[in-house]
């Protein structure tokens, strides 16, 4: 009785002449082994081997496409019609705002950024996957094409790897191979087919669950064609389709747009799970908005020029006859016409034509049904906006342009961690391992910069607390501005040294120079002469000996943000020091004509009285 009570006791002590026995032995395992993980006793295993815990294609009401084991396309477009779903992009209200949303993400600034930026090794590996990476050919529409997956759900590019020399190095990346091929070619997102796991995968042949495929045309016989290396391909539901192997799929680059599962009694979307894009969630929209269309088009050709009436003779069924075959000779087919039978009298004509011109009320209508209507709902659906491309009223201090500028910036930003993700894994950890195996360990970051700081309103919060006595570490000024800090025997460039050294050959060659010593060639600059001298001598003058504290670190800053601009070689990073700059040398101008004004109005005088 005391083994019976044991949830194991059937397991160790079989009886094999009982066969109930043996099946509730086994009923028993299996509910004991359910409450433990065997991969855990195994060190390093990961737990159930890796394997999902419930095949996706099992959570669903029915499978679909059993013949094939591949997911359908989980489209609403697709499943409704293959040519509505291809003639939405002929749409131009619709490719507008795709294709705005596509460069506002593809022309973003990139780098690569390494996990530990202090550690040298991996942040001279970043900037050298960076100085590859910008040598693939037409990379911005690289990413554009990425940006299609938006459109279809997923998107690819597939890769053409070959050598290049890099930095005086042999690199292997996407490499064009001819002068009209880039080195890479866009895969259509519809054309890309995923397999599933229903349990008789046979992975000794190379598959595996959610491999990904490529509709072909190619088909002689089960196993038989050969479209690329002897690789077979298979008949699914849709198409012939290439299942890519493991290294096939790793020169593919592919991207997803929103990753979701279907309903379990609608297992037609189940490939859901692989990439859902804006033209599924607008189709239904697109259609009621084509079929409005539709309806105006019809009014216009019928009553845009009027709704003839024609009269004849009342009871006259030749004359009848006559009036309508005139009516079909002189119209357009599709007009509204009318044929009204007219008493004989002394005083009436028997025959007439009349043109009734009908109210645009309803035309009026169904136009602001197209445009104002469905067609701010797909645009405000991709764009999260419409202010970006139409113009409109928001009110004086609404703050309506800056929710819609918000709103975009959100999508903006949702884009580019998506993309960012994609070739981080999909590109950058391509190149990195056929480079640099030796650094696997290693994880690079595909890094786009949506939000640029206002260096300006940093610099004036910097100035700000050090006037009120704060201690401002020189590296997060550098940091904010993006320079670097002189070490070493490294040569800098200083305001003092400046002031003292001109340009000996602008000057004779009459070169515009920074002549007011603040970084800026042109605004309020001498060709050469005092300007640099008096700006350099406004400068020192305030810093030493005017009583206003503002001013005084007004001077300092444009003393080093002058130092900056001649150091700074990104374009943009002289910008921003331009702008900071202009504010503090107004300051800089009234604390000098102020102290001139108390000190008898001389330069020379004043720092005489000073002294």
């Amino acid at each position: 009785m005391n083994d019976l009570m044991r949830p194991d006791a059937f397991a160790i002590v079989p009886n094999p002449q009982n066969e109930t026995s043996e099946q509730v032995a086994s009923f028993v395992n299996k509910y004991v082994s359910r409450g433990h993980d065997a991969a855990s006793d195994v060190p390093g295993a990961p737990p159930l081997w890796g394997e999902d815990a419930v095949p996706h294609v099992m959570t669903f009401a029915s499978l679909v496409g059993t013949f094939s084991r591949a997911y359908q396309q989980s489209d609403e477009a697709l499943q409704d019609s293959w040519e509505n779903a291809r003639m939405m992009r002929n749409d131009v209200g619709i490719m507008e705002s795709l294709e705005a949303r596509q460069r506002m993400t593809a022309q973003l600034e990139w780098s690569i950024e390494p996990e530990d930026d202090k550690h040298y090794g991996q942040v001279s590996l970043a900037r050298e996957l960076e100085r590859i990476i910008k040598r693939i050919r037409r990379f911005t529409e690289y990413k554009r094409n990425l940006m299609e997956g938006i459109w279809f759900g997923k998107y690819a590019v597939q890769n053409r790897y070959g050598w290049q020399s890099v930095n005086g190095k042999q690199r292997l990346l996407p490499t064009s191979p001819s002068p009209d091929h880039s080195g890479w070619m866009p895969i259509h997102g519809d054309k890309i087919v995923y397999r599933y796991d229903d349990g008789s995968l046979k992975r000794e042949q190379g598959e595996y669950a959610h491999q990904m495929g490529i509709r072909t045309n190619v088909w002689n016989g089960w196993g038989k064609q050969q479209i690329h290396k002897g690789l077979p391909a298979e008949p699914t539901g849709e198409s012939i389709v290439q299942f890519l192997t493991e290294q096939e799929r790793m020169v593919c680059t592919v991207h997803k747009h929103f990753i979701e599962d279907a309903d379990y009694y609608d297992p037609h979307f189940a490939g859901s799970v692989h990439g859902v894009g804006i033209r599924s969630r607008i189709y239904w929209e697109y259609t009621l908005k084509q079929e409005t269309l539709a309806f105006l088009m019809e009014y216009l050709e019928r009553s845009a020029g009027g709704i003839e009436v024609w009269t004849y003779p009342s009871g006259d069924k030749d004359a009848l006859a006559a009036v309508k075959d005139s009516a079909n000779k002189r119209m357009a087919n599709g007009k509204n016409q009318l044929f009204f039978p007219k008493p004989i009298g002394d005083d009436a004509s028997a025959y007439n034509l009349e043109i009734v011109e009908p109210g645009f009320a309803g035309a009026d209508i169904l136009q602001n049904l197209i445009n104002e209507y469905f067609g701010h709902r797909i645009k405000r659906y991709i764009l999260g906006q419409t202010l970006s491309s139409e113009a409109d009223s928001t009110g004086l201090g609404s703050g309506v342009a800056d929710a819609h500028m918000d709103t975009l910036s959100q999508i903006v930003n949702y884009d580019a961690a998506n993309l960012e993700d994609t070739l981080t894994f999909e590109l950058v950890k391509v190149i990195q391992m056929i480079n640099f195996p030796e650094t696997a360990g290693w994880h690079m970051k595909f890094k786009l910069e949506t939000q640029t700081e206002d260096s300006m309103e940093i610099l004036q919060a910097y100035q700000l607390a050090f006037g009120m006595g704060a201690e401002i570490p020189a590296k997060d000024v550098m940091h904010t501005l993006g320079l670097g800090q002189a070490s070493g025997d490294e040569q800098v460039l200083s305001q003092a040294m400046m002031n003292q050294t001109a340009d000996p050959m602008g000057m004779q060659l009459g070169i515009e120079q920074d002549g007011d010593g603040d970084g800026i060639i042109g605004e309020g600059d001498a060709t050469i002469g005092g300007g640099m001298e008096q700006m350099g001598e406004e400068a020192e003058f305030v810093q030493q000996y005017s009583r206003d504290a503002e001013s005084k670190e007004a001077a300092r800053a444009v003393l080093w943000s002058r130092k900056q601009w001649r150091k700074a070689a990104n374009p943009r990073q002289k910008r921003e020091l331009k702008k900071a700059i202009r504010p503090l040398r107004k300051v800089i101008k009234a604390a000098f004509v102020k102290e001139q004004l108390l000190r008898a109005g001389r330069l020379d005088k004043a720092r005489n009285l000073v002294q």
